[in-house]
């Protein structure tokens, strides 16, 4: 919960107490007095986007009408926030949208308010075929099966430099879970099958099983709190959910393009919209990072790229490293060696025994403190 009392304008006291130029038809845009959101989001340049329902975590009046909230999100009327805002997401993906970083409640006089943390963008406001724009959006998220909000909802003023920001009215539909599942498992393959399971979707997959493997490894041994998070081979991005989850402020996956892809989905459908995806070839490169990492996961990736020195240079508290190797040939005593040089104490924390249990991956820990 985040206070605003120090806010001079009373947008407690209803929308038309809010400067005009800054205030929508749900909502406002606050710029000042931001330094707590910003620094627990690590992110320096976002905005609040504050919603006069109070109470309420809808975009849009839930009983415009006298129809109630659901008929109003079958109409297009009104949407719950946090649906809005994960299908704003998806349109970000795909350029036609700004980002969103997340979801908080914020206080003012009492009133609790809900507002998301996003992106600011500026640029000419209208000046847009919206009919081919909405067009656009609603064949771009065909795939997740959203159903779009009522044509009345959406104005000129409703879209900055060709993007459209006001979300309200988007909906998932019935069959939206089932799509967006069979995306990531088709997009995040790695190889012939999606390997990672998702327990917040009961997905289940083989033969790398998360829940067993947050144990074999000691990351629920791990403090998250506070900490940037980098994961170096993310997959689908469940273990940079999990770090999220336990309280993580910035966390970085890397992958392959599809990879990257389905790790964004999965992250915003689960509520998980600070988390970044990218893709770069670490064979050749050194991936550029934002942000100082307190703690990486190198899970199944010597083998693939060795232990680049880099990832002992950025890594400031904790380096986690899941051998693995082609036929099984693990090589403890190489890698820990290495480790030796740039952190103070390396020991062999457990072993994995979800993919090959007659050859246990070694699960390495290495502390600079």
């Amino acid at each position: 919960m985040y206070n605003l009392d120090h806010i001079k304008y009373k947008f407690d006291e209803g929308r038309v107490n809010v400067p005009e130029h800054i205030r929508g038809k749900c909502c406002f845009i606050l710029q000042e007095g931001l330094g707590e959101i910003r620094r627990d989001f690590g992110r320096p340049k976002a905005i609040l986007k504050v919603f006069f329902t109070e109470g309420t975590k809808t975009w849009g009046d839930p009983d415009w009408g006298g129809y109630g909230l659901e008929r109003n999100r079958e109409i297009g009327r009104a949407s719950l926030l946090d649906e809005s805002t994960t299908i704003q997401n998806l349109c970000w993906m795909g350029g036609l949208a700004p980002r969103v970083y997340g979801l908080v409640e914020v206080e003012k006089n009492g009133k609790v308010f809900p507002a998301q943390v996003t992106e600011f963008i500026e640029g000419e406001v209208g000046g847009v075929d919206k009919l081919a724009i909405i067009d656009k959006i609603e064949k771009y998220l065909f795939k997740f099966d959203v159903r779009s909000s009522h044509k009345e909802m959406v104005s000129q003023h409703d879209f900055i430099n060709g993007k459209l920001i006001d979300f309200q009215g988007f909906t998932f539909r019935k069959g939206s879970r089932d799509k967006i599942i069979a995306y990531i498992r088709e997009t995040g393959k790695y190889g012939k099958a999606h390997y990672q399971s998702i327990p917040e979707l009961g997905v289940s997959a083989k033969p790398r099983d998360t829940e067993s493997r947050i144990k074999e490894m000691g990351l629920d041994k791990v403090d998250f709190n506070g900490k940037n998070v980098l994961d170096i081979g993310c997959n689908s991005g469940v273990f940079c959910n999990y770090a999220s989850k336990m309280g993580a402020k910035r966390v970085l996956g890397i992958d392959m393009p599809n990879n990257v892809l389905a790790a964004k989905v999965l992250a915003f459908y689960l509520g998980y919209h600070n988390n970044d995806y990218v893709f770069f070839d670490l064979r050749n490169e050194r991936p550029v990072i934002d942000f100082d990492v307190d703690i990486t996961l190198l899970l199944s990736m010597v083998c693939h790229i060795g232990l680049p020195e880099w990832i002992g240079e950025i890594t400031k508290e904790l380096l986690i490293v899941e051998e693995n190797a082609r036929g099984s040939k693990y090589d403890t005593g190489k890698w820990s060696k290495m480790l030796l040089e740039w952190f103070n104490d390396v020991y062999t924390f457990g072993f994995t025994n979800d993919h090959n249990p007659d050859f246990p991956k070694p699960v390495i820990w290495a502390k600079k403190s």
